[in-house]
Parts: structure tokens; C-alpha cells; sequence
């Protein structure tokens, strides 16, 4: 069975993974794919995405939130598929009650705007809309604010 490398590393939890893969599902900016051994070079973002890791009968499930996606072939012609995500776990040690206490303070960062920049505005908009969608995907509840 063919393999590729994957790492997924966010700046609160550094490497989260880092080995062979022989298939990766997630969600871009631009719809839904699956990553296997040969796919070609892409670069791609993900506000936020469950990333499915196979690895023969080995299957973890990690969520990803505002995420950069590589996937190029190393100097050997091995697939390597690098995730940068600013928050990132294991969707079974994924910390709901920590995010949902972020999305608190950024959703009263937003409601007391005054002294912030129309672009920091925009910034903490897109990732308020992005922690909606990981607190969905890990309680199936939308959230109301």
C-alpha cells in the first residue's frame, strides 16, 4: 500500500502529527477532497475542516480551523502533505469548553468595536464565522449570537 507524509502543526499545539498517510479527506475554501499517495501539487485554505487521516486500517479524525493546506512531492517523488492550522487536535481530545469560551471574548470584541480597525473587524468576523462552523462540527449545534 502506497504512503505520502503528513504533519499537522498549529502554533497552541505544535505537531500534532507527523508520518505516513495513505489517504487525507478535508474541506477547502472551494468544496470537499481527498489527498492520496500522487495527487498533485496544490496550495489551498480551510476555515474550518474535520481532516480525516487513514493510514491502512488506522483512522484519526482531527479539526482544523483556519488552515493552509501544501501538498507537493518531496526530492524522493513522495507525496508530502503539510497542514497549518492556527487551532488544531484530535477531534477526541478537541477542548470545547476553550473555544467556546474564545468565541465569548470575540464576540465581545466585535460588540465593543469602537477602537478596532475596519480590517480587525473583518479579522475577527471571519474567524467568529469560523468558530461557529468547528463548535458545529464537534456538538452538531449551531450557534446563536
Amino acid at each position: 500500500m502506497s504512503t505520502m507524509t503528513f504533519t499537522l502543526a498549529s502554533p497552541a499545539g505544535g505537531v500534532l502529527y507527523e508520518g505516513p498517510a495513505t489517504s487525507l479527506s478535508l474541506a477547502t475554501d472551494v468544496g470537499g477532497m481527498e489527498i492520496l499517495p500522487g495527487h498533485a501539487s496544490f496550495l489551498g485554505l480551510a476555515k474550518s475542516t474535520p481532516i480525516v487521516m487513514i493510514n491502512g486500517e488506522h483512522e484519526v479524525v482531527f479539526l482544523a480551523q483556519t488552515a493552509t493546506i501544501a501538498v507537493e512531492p518531496d526530492d524522493h517523488g513522495v507525496t508530502r502533505v503539510s497542514v497549518a492550522a492556527v487551532l488544531a487536535d484530535r477531534k477526541d481530545e478537541f477542548d470545547i469548553e476553550s473555544l467556546k469560551q474564545f468565541h465569548d471574548k470575540m464576540h465581545e470584541a466585535l460588540e465593543n468595536h469602537e477602537d478596532l480597525s475596519a480590517y480587525q473587524v473583518e479579522f475577527l468576523q471571519e474567524h467568529l464565522d469560523s468558530m461557529h462552523s468547528t463548535i458545529h462540527l464537534h456538538t452538531g449545534k449551531k450557534v446563536q449570537h
